[in-house]
């Protein structure tokens, strides 16, 4: 026998499962802040995806009901989303494909994840919960209703597809759209069932069929990298030493913030923005991906933008680069990361000599990297490349013991642990840049200063990054008010005395007040893109000069 539908006494508890989910999918929207900056044209559409979602997950619950895999599919869907909202409290993108084949570089950095888990994740295993006890007192194992559950289905179809054509249409396609936290699939990851489909569509391309290729670039792009990648020039040697400090999620918020008493933070940086002729930008938008760390150190040192699809360093990361480092006699990384990142692979595609990293890892040891740091500048005899990657600000924060008093008024229990290694790497700092304004050695050299990736989200005065640079040849102070992470390489590239370099980075020189855009924030990421996936410098970078 083969019911066609459900009867009356049945409707109140199907209405009642569908509930249950649009309720989850309105509590992922909350925890993954997924309306901040919607149209209303945009919101409906995103509920009406949502609600025809929720729907269609009910009835194939409802009208298909088998005890036990009816019950693992409930159970898949709540880890879905449980899984989903924490990975993006913690990295502000949503799980894909690569992240979950990047699961080996959360070793050691667990905490960082689960620091981000409250009691409201659990709210989705609570709903299933309360709908089982209803389910399993109320079903029983009978005939499927493939009529209504098809028509259920169709229904369902119809206002998806509306849905999706709302969002897509109606989304906001500005520049800054393509880091906002969706990518370029922003429009399926308002549905977590359209994400769903569209990680397992990515796991079978990239995963089983290997098929995201590269791609060619098309005319108008050949034409922008005729602008940007030119014909290469005699080489210049380098001017002085460069230090390059790479600081773990260092915000600009974080420079203006106080203790209880009215003290900065930060009073080192500070005296130091304050006191020397500096290029200085508290506004600088981050560029990250999927990669975190890895996309920040592939920015500030190529020039190039993350992939679109996976991370650069672990797919491509023997791939021939463009890099600041190469230009110089010796070039030294130091890295308290131990083994995360491709990072003996990359320290060498991004042009340095010499990988110096810690046989164990140092978390709330800063100090390590600055003495490291200072000790290959008091050894070089040439101009050397130093770039120090600090690990003190690194989530959940809780690896430096706390010395501030900071108002609980103004910030939160996660603001207040950040604050405090905010402090410390401050105090680090400090240190450093005490002993380079007396250092004979580095009077020439050039110190950047800057974070591989925002924390927070950009939202409420922060998710923006700091540039701090001082350079020999930057004469008066400058305050840039905005900036993209793509503008660091061009900036730096002409104060270690390399303006004709044949690849000049797809970003615009901070120096230059009248330097306008080339190519816009999404159009460099597709460029980059495929650059990198055709390993477009394989020539040698030799051969860029």
């Amino acid at each position: 026998m083969v019911r066609t539908s459900f009867n009356n006494r049945e409707l109140p508890i199907y209405l009642l499962l569908a509930f249950s989910y649009v309720c989850k999918f309105i509590l992922y929207r909350f925890l993954t802040n997924l309306d901040s900056g919607l149209a209303p044209l945009e919101l409906a559409g995103a509920y009406l995806t949502n609600g025809a979602a929720a729907f269609a997950v009910a009835s194939l619950l409802f009208l298909t009901w088998r005890r036990y895999p009816s019950i693992l599919l409930m159970l898949l869907v709540d880890i879905w989303l449980f899984a989903n909202t924490l990975y993006h409290a913690a990295n502000l993108v949503f799980i894909d494909w690569q992240t979950i084949t990047l699961l080996s570089e959360l070793r050691g950095f667990e905490d960082s994840i689960l620091v981000f888990l409250s009691w409201r994740h659990f709210m989705f295993f609570l709903l299933t919960a309360i709908m089982l006890l209803v389910l399993l007192l109320t079903r029983s194992r009978r005939p499927v209703a493939w009529r209504s559950f098809f028509l259920t289905a169709a229904f369902a179809l119809v206002a998806l597809l509306i849905g999706w054509s709302v969002l897509f249409f109606a989304t906001d396609k500005t520049e800054d759209f393509a880091f906002r936290g969706e990518e370029d699939q922003a429009v399926i990851y308002h549905s977590p069932v359209g994400h769903l489909l569209a990680v397992a569509k990515n796991a079978f391309i990239e995963g089983a069929l290997n098929l995201r290729a590269a791609m060619p670039l098309s005319a108008e792009e050949q034409q922008l990298l005729a602008t940007i990648y030119t014909a290469p020039a005699a080489p210049q040697p380098p001017i002085g030493h460069c230090v390059y400090i790479l600081v773990e999620s260092l915000e600009s918020w974080a420079l203006t913030a106080t203790d209880v008493l009215g003290n900065p933070v930060c009073p080192h940086l500070n005296h130091y923005i304050r006191s020397h002729n500096v290029l200085f930008s508290d506004g600088i938008i981050s560029q990250q991906r999927y990669g975190r760390s890895g996309d920040g150190q592939l920015i500030t040192q190529t020039g190039l933008l993350p992939l679109q699809h996976g991370v650069a360093c672990m797919l491509y990361g023997d791939n021939v680069y463009p890099n600041l480092a190469h230009f110089y006699p010796y070039s030294v990384l130091i890295n308290p990361y131990s083994g995360v990142w491709n990072q003996e692979v990359t320290t060498y595609s991004y042009g340095f000599h010499r990988l110096r990293q810690q046989m164990m890892m140092q978390r709330g040891n800063d100090s390590i990297v600055f003495v490291q740091t200072r000790e290959e500048l008091e050894q070089a005899v040439s101009p050397t490349y130093v770039l120090a990657i600090t690990l003190n600000t690194h989530a959940p924060f809780y690896d430096v013991p706390p010395t501030l008093t900071l108002s609980p008024d103004l910030y939160t229990p996660v603001e207040n642990r950040y604050l405090q290694c905010v402090h410390a790497l401050d105090r680090h700092v400090g240190t450093f840049l005490a002993w380079a304004d007396t250092a004979a050695i580095m009077h020439d050299a050039t110190i950047v200063i800057t974070a591989d990736h925002n924390h927070f989200p950009p939202q409420n005065g922060k998710g923006l990054c700091p540039l701090i640079i001082h350079s020999p040849r930057i004469t008066s102070s400058t305050y840039i008010p905005s900036a993209y992470q793509m503008d660091l390489f061009p900036t730096v590239l002409t104060l270690i005395n390399q303006e004709n370099y044949a690849w000049k980075g797809i970003g615009i020189n901070l120096l230059h007040s009248n330097s306008s855009r080339r190519i816009s924030p999404a159009a460099a990421s597709a460029l980059s893109d495929k650059l990198i996936r055709a390993n477009g410098f394989a020539p040698g970078v030799e051969e860029l000069r």
